[in-house]
């Protein structure tokens, strides 16, 4: 049976979002996650039947004992969007809402680090509930947390079925009596004078923050200040972080322990610019409580509008200071990226002649590192020089020639990727004599008409030279296609993600501008027409496979040397520590390491570093690594980073562009396969690239779009 009853209900939302209301986009938002819970729904109530070897909460409901009203799809959806909000958001709000709160008051985080430390001697071996549960001042923080975060800021409404309920307000009491029946009932104040009312029920209610924010309750209710909790224990019965009575929060515990469990965790191995922990400090970037702040009713508490998302500097004993903030916005639990900043450019896009005169200036200053230096391993210098000569030839154009010139790069990319189908690189002699058309017509068996005009193409963008009419010779760029790994990188782009880039406009339209998160339901899929994700696409033909596996090394070839610039200290500071390293320990285990490049660059750069380097990646990419002469000295292991990491006790543990593949959810399952294979000395290595707030240079924008097809 599917969701019809949601999915229906789902439909008449989105006739009624159809108007100019300013709350259409938050609105819009919430019908795609409706649109997502029911279809996940759909899928549980279709499958639910089938032996499985963990079963969700609707398979248990379904299977119950309750009625066939209660296990209707609508039904189902409601309990799905309570789970999903209650689970994630509220626990996720607390988080990182006391993150500000105790990086803001430095006396609490220095209290809470202490009594950590005495708790917990090595932050590298597993605390347990117990342990955790049993320390005052932490349980004191969590607990005045959740009194400033609230859980929800709605109006809790309760209705008493049976028996009076008498409120006090100053000289006022009021008598609410039951709710059960249609009958008049009064409201009396203290001079007896009553109000007849009639009403089928008698619904009360109290809103956390008028409880929670109480100076009678709490005085000076805005201050961070946990020891009230130690100081007078009862004052935890006023919370309703978690509500009260028969509605109360089933998951209460549970949320309880995963923040005393988290905050231990955290504030164990970091402390602030004042504290300094094992593992680094944090410290508030461009933020502060009013960001944090009770401003709207949004069913959660939300800051004022206009507040900032949240970000936090944060300095790691080896990579310096870095900027952390969330992946959407302050709502959302504290994300932490290690990686080079990319510079932002300060070059002014609308141009005038003097701009003009600025980028040839620039270009020209690079003359002499040209002449004197090593130009082609000096990649800062190198990458200024593209960018700005990049920026001139979009300044030096008129704007109607720029978008003529952005509309042919489909044209240009067909007449590349044909050339490679027709092995036009293989056939044209790479001696320097070239060939004519006529003669490379008969070659590859192609009308020459059609030839030529691929050639034209080709010889435009100096893929080809025409030495002489109809005469065409290599150049420097149609050289690089001599080699396998480089023309299968260009055709795998092309062939994949560059048909899913080109599809996504209309995937877009379709999914009314969803935002595509979903790894099976992406713009990949619907270009492709193939309910298969992306690796699993690749798995599905061996010839698919290897073109990809041969194409990232082309792709890694060109990005290694860059990574290990940015790593290059971590790993010097990692031979400090030479002499624990014994030949048999695991020096470095590179996680999705690929072909092995970035293990060699380690080893060609530090040779004096001993202990173990192996390489963990699939079996396919494992084989390809080693035919095309993996050393011998590096280890290998066919394994998947979805499972339990083997490898025990290693000094680092590399994931080098690994994480922006994946989800968050994904992202984290694999690192805590790694953590639990860690010890005291073991450190976790994340090669990622952060892209800028402003400016994001070409290269990075266009590969974020190529990954969004992916979900």
């Amino acid at each position: 049976m599917g969701c019809l009853e949601s999915q229906s209900r789902i439909r008449e939302l989105c006739q009624i979002q159809r108007g100019s209301s300013p709350a259409q986009s938050t609105l819009r938002v919430k019908l795609t996650g409706l649109q997502q819970l029911s279809s996940n729904i759909e899928r549980v109530m279709k499958d639910h039947h089938e032996v499985k070897d963990r079963k969700t909460i609707f398979d248990e409901i379904l299977e119950s004992r309750l009625s066939k009203e209660d296990k209707k799809p609508l039904r189902l959806l409601q309990e799905a969007q309570n789970i999903s909000v209650a689970g994630t958001a509220t626990t996720a709000l607390v988080l990182s809402h006391m993150s500000v709160y105790l990086l803001s008051t430095p006396r609490v985080l220095a209290q809470l680090r202490a009594e950590l430390k005495r708790a917990i001697p090595n932050p590298a071996q597993p605390q347990s509930i117990r342990d955790i549960e049993q320390l005052p001042y932490l349980d004191a923080v969590v607990t005045e947390g959740l009194r400033l975060t609230m859980g929800t800021s709605r109006r809790q409404t309760r209705i008493s079925p049976y028996e009076i309920m008498t409120f006090c307000d100053e000289d006022k009491v009021w008598h609410i009596p039951a709710g059960v029946s249609e009958d008049c009932f009064s409201l009396r104040d203290i001079n007896q004078r009553s109000i007849q009312l009639t009403c089928h029920q008698s619904p009360v209610g109290m809103a956390a923050p008028l409880i929670h924010l109480s100076p009678t309750l709490f005085p000076d209710p805005l201050e961070f200040r946990p020891e009230r909790f130690i100081e007078n224990p009862g004052l935890k019965r006023h919370l309703i972080t978690f509500a009260q009575g028969s509605r109360q929060c089933l998951g209460m515990q549970m949320a309880t322990i995963e923040l005393l469990l988290l905050h231990a965790e955290i504030w164990r191995r970091y402390g602030s610019k004042e504290d300094h922990g094992e593992d680094g400090w944090w410290e508030l970037y461009e933020t502060d409580r009013s960001d944090i702040g009770f401003g709207r009713d949004r069913f959660l508490p939300y800051p004022k509008k206009g507040s900032r998302v949240i970000q936090i500097k944060c300095a790691l004993p080896q990579c310096g200071e870095h900027i952390l903030q969330p992946i959407y916005s302050g709502r959302r639990p504290l994300t932490l990226y290690l990686s080079s900043v990319v510079p932002k450019s300060t070059i002014n896009m609308s141009a005038d002649k003097t701009d003009i005169v600025g980028l040839i200036d620039e270009i020209y200053k690079v003359k002499e590192d040209l002449i004197t230096g090593d130009f082609w391993s000096n990649n800062p210098l190198r990458e200024k020089l593209i960018s700005n000569a990049e920026k001139l030839a979009s300044v030096a154009r008129k704007p109607e020639e720029t978008i003529l010139f952005q509309s042919t790069q489909s044209a240009q990319n067909f007449a590349i990727r044909t050339a490679v189908d027709l092995a036009l690189f293989d056939r044209i002699p790479s001696s320097g004599s070239g060939i004519s058309i006529a003669d490379l017509s008969r070659a590859v068996n192609v009308d020459e008409r059609l030839l030529a005009r691929i050639l034209r193409a080709c010889t435009s963008i100096s893929l080809f030279q025409e030495l002489r009419p109809s005469h065409y010779i290599h150049t420097p760029l149609s050289s690089v296609f001599l080699h396998s790994p480089h023309r299968d990188h260009f055709t795998q782009i092309y062939d994949f993600t560059g048909r899913a880039v080109y599809m996504m406009p209309y995937y877009l339209r379709a999914t009314r501008y969803r935002y595509p998160i979903e790894y099976s339901a992406a713009p990949f899929q619907y270009a492709l027409h193939t309910p298969l994700g992306f690796w699993e696409y690749l798995d599905e033909d061996p010839r698919r496979a290897r073109l990809f596996s041969s194409g990232m090394r082309s792709f890694q070839s060109a990005t290694t040397s860059k990574s290990l610039g940015c790593t290059h200290l971590f790993y010097e500071e990692l031979l400090l520590q030479a002499a624990e390293i014994g030949s048999s320990d695991v020096a470095v285990v590179d996680v999705g390491g690929g072909r092995g490049q970035a293990l060699e660059g380690i080893q060609a750069q530090f040779p004096e570093l001993e202990g173990r380097l192996i390489l963990q990646d699939r079996e396919d990419v494992i084989e390809d690594a080693k035919a095309k002469g993996l050393l011998d000295s590096i280890e290998t292991m066919a394994v998947s980073f979805f499972d339990a990491q083997v490898v025990e006790g290693a000094f680092v543990y590399q994931f080098r562009r690994i994480l922006h593949d994946w989800s968050d959810d994904s992202s984290i399952s694999i690192l805590k396969n790694t953590v639990r294979a860690m010890t005291s000395r073991s450190r976790v290595l994340i090669i990622e690239t952060i892209m800028p707030e402003t400016e994001v240079p070409r290269r990075m924008a266009l590969q974020d779009i190529n990954m969004m097809t992916f979900g």
